[in-house]
């Protein structure tokens, strides 16, 4: 009997040790299945309660909002940062797709083609809503940075905002604008501008300025030049305006070396006026005033040779720095008073 017992317990043992060993393989069959992210079973979370797609969707938003509230200032590489999420956004949607014969194939067409067009979307964006002037926000706090520090560095050459009467600062500020379109400067018996141009007169036209408001402002420095180009396209505008950005900066350099720019008063009473020039510039020397010719004359006239205005002004109103901007070119045959038309690749006016 004993020894029936100790078989009988034996085989028992056995049975138990074989059942043992079948459930580990199978719930390591079960954590293997579920390990590859490639096959989802049905009771997995659905595609649209997923936090990977809520989340990089949450993102996608608050960088466009960013941009769309920021839209004064040239931040468009938040649309840049934006675009991957878009990506994990499309991926999110791809993974929804689980039964077919190319599922992986079709997953990934559609990754492709979202990324594409949300890509696109985003260059859109950044094509319809630009930034209204050239200036980064580096510009803008260095701006700040001097309208802070204005009322210590004043000199007595800077104008200090009135106040009212009861001890606060009006919002109301002072502009420098022209004064009609640019006057031709051609010789004439009585000795008057307005008259148009003959063979060796200098390509120049008088531009006259007033001020706007009731608080004087000071005249800094600037640039003016008269650019001759074959046309008015707008490619040849931005070309102009980049030849006139380079002839500025070395401009600018000069008068650093000869002199230190100064701040002239200009009140309501007082008109104002210059003359901007054509130049003949060569390396190593001055620029020379354009002399006209007959054949310019006759360019002029035909148009194929027009004449691009630029212009910016440095001024003080309260203390702060703003600038004038004035982007004209003249449309042929250049005749007097002209007919002229701004374009905006130049910043605007503040």
């Amino acid at each position: 009997m004993g020894k029936r017992h100790e078989k009988a317990w034996m085989f028992a043992l056995a049975r138990v040790i074989r059942k043992s060993d079948r459930v580990p393989k199978e719930s390591e069959s079960i954590q293997s299945d579920k390990a590859n992210p490639l096959e989802e079973t049905p009771a997995s979370v659905p595609f649209y309660e997923s936090t990977l797609l809520w989340g990089a969707l949450s993102a996608v938003i608050a960088l466009v909002s960013v941009y769309l509230g920021f839209a004064l200032k040239d931040i468009r590489w938040f649309l840049a940062i934006a675009w991957p999420f878009c990506v994990l956004v499309v991926v999110s949607l791809a993974k929804a797709i689980r039964r077919g014969r190319h599922v992986h194939g079709i997953r990934l067409s559609i990754i492709l083609l979202g990324s594409s067009l949300c890509g696109f979307g985003l260059w859109q964006l950044a094509r319809t809503f630009p930034p209204p002037s050239n200036q980064d926000i580096g510009q803008q706090i260095d701006q700040a940075l001097k309208k802070w520090n204005s009322n210590s560095q004043t000199g007595g050459t800077t104008q200090q905002p009135t106040t009212t009467s009861n001890g606060t600062t009006p919002l109301v500020r002072s502009y420098l604008v022209m004064d009609g379109v640019p006057r031709f400067t051609g010789k004439s018996a009585s000795a008057t501008e307005g008259s148009n141009f003959q063979p060796g007169d200098a390509l120049a036209f008088n531009l006259h300025f007033s001020e706007l408001g009731s608080n004087a402002i000071f005249i800094g420095g600037g640039a003016m030049e008269i650019l001759p180009e074959p046309d008015y396209r707008p490619e040849t505008l931005e070309t102009a305006y980049r030849t006139f950005l380079e002839n500025r900066k070395a401009d600018k350099e000069l008068r650093a070396n000869q002199h230190k720019e100064k701040w002239n008063l200009f009140t309501p009473s007082s008109p104002r006026w210059d003359s901007v020039f054509a130049f003949d510039r060569s390396a190593g020397r001055p620029p020379t005033p354009h002399i006209l010719t007959q054949p310019d004359l006759d360019k002029l006239r035909s148009g194929t040779l027009v004449a691009v205005v630029f212009v910016v002004i440095d001024y003080k109103d309260g203390g702060a720095i703003h600038h004038f901007w004035l982007c004209n070119f003249l449309q042929p045959p250049a005749q007097s008073p002209g007919i002229w038309h701004g374009f905006d690749v130049c910043p605007n006016s503040d």
